[in-house]
């Protein structure tokens, strides 16, 4: 079976069964489009056994998972990469020829959806000038523009996100947001739709958010919460390139008010880099470098400013609307 998603414009070909198609589902979901004339990038996926990279292709890293703790080894050959999480799958993606390629074995289909799904679309995007970063956006209310704000993991991306989103900003994603470059530099954003992983100290931070869960929690006290199902509450439009307005990071809790500041564009770039270039022991993994080009692109074009949050968390939307619109 094949089917079509748009990627910020990039037209994605999946050739796949359904149910190997199905676990994409999480992040391609809403993206889904008709066919088109032709593919940007197409990306096949059948069962088997993985396939190895080529003995001259050498080893960038190996390591754990950031979400799951599989093992991952990760090779190069020129522009080819080949990421192989052993006895589960593999992932040999050709930027030149535009083609990915994915086996996975019967008993491991589940992990389409995680991080390799991560790694395909990310060389989907590349190859189209468009970057993955980890952080939260979210359109400002009443303006055709984006706000995009930055955290390492557990460090209240999700939290910010939905307070603001309960305060009539438009969620587009909490973790993943996808930097476009075009001629005049990186200026514009959109999210990639996968469901959000809410914390239990969110859930009572957040009456509201607190009632569309459950009381089923995982080892690090989170579930997961659709998009579907918190449409419900806030506006969570539909993904498509967005003008970035501003972009914010978060910085250390405060007693008391809130504090929003201009920050030192240098600062916001090394914190950036820090928590979204991929490293090996001679450097930052090839490929990255025209990452960091399109983060500072976007932090040279843009109003950067640092958060710190005090008391009480519902009133920090109307202190980053008042901060922009001043």
């Amino acid at each position: 079976m094949t089917q079509w998603f748009d990627l910020g414009g990039a037209k994605l070909r999946v050739v796949a069964d359904d149910d190997l198609i199905a676990p994409l589902s999480q992040y391609l979901g809403e993206l889904a489009c008709d066919p088109a004339a032709q593919a940007d990038f197409t990306l096949s996926i059948e069962v088997g056994r993985e396939v190895s990279p080529p003995v001259k292709a050498p080893l960038l890293c190996r390591g754990p998972l950031p979400e799951s703790g599989l093992p991952c080894e990760i090779s190069a050959l020129g522009a080819e990469r080949w990421i192989v999480l052993p006895g589960r799958l593999s992932l040999h993606v050709a930027p030149e020829q535009r083609l990915a390629a994915m086996r996975v074995r019967p008993e491991s289909k589940d992990a389409i959806g995680g991080s390799a799904a991560i790694f395909a679309i990310d060389a989907v995007l590349a190859a189209a000038d468009q970057w993955i970063v980890h952080a939260a956006a979210l359109h400002l209310p009443n303006s055709g523009r984006a706000l995009m704000a930055f955290a390492p993991s557990g460090a209240g991306k999700t939290t910010l996100a939905l307070a603001l989103a309960l305060d009539g900003f438009g969620l587009l994603t909490d973790d993943i947001v996808v930097l476009v470059r075009g001629t005049g530099g990186a200026r514009e954003i959109w999210g990639l739709p996968r469901s959000l992983r809410v914390h239990r100290r969110t859930g009572a931070l957040l009456p509201e958010i607190g009632g569309l869960l459950h009381d089923r929690w995982n080892a690090d006290d989170e579930q997961t919460l659709s998009r579907a199902v918190l449409k419900s509450l806030v506006r969570a439009p539909k993904p498509c390139p967005t003008p970035l307005a501003a972009i914010c990071l978060l910085g250390e809790r405060v007693r008391g008010d809130h504090v929003l500041k201009p920050m030192s564009k240098a600062e916001a770039l090394v914190r950036l880099a820090g928590d979204n270039l991929r490293k090996e022991p001679n450097g930052v993994v090839a490929g990255d470098a025209r990452r960091f080009e399109a983060m500072a692109s976007a932090v040279t074009l843009t109003p950067v400013y640092e958060l710190r949050v005090g008391e009480p968390l519902r009133s920090v939307p109307g202190l980053i609307r008042r901060t922009l619109d001043g």
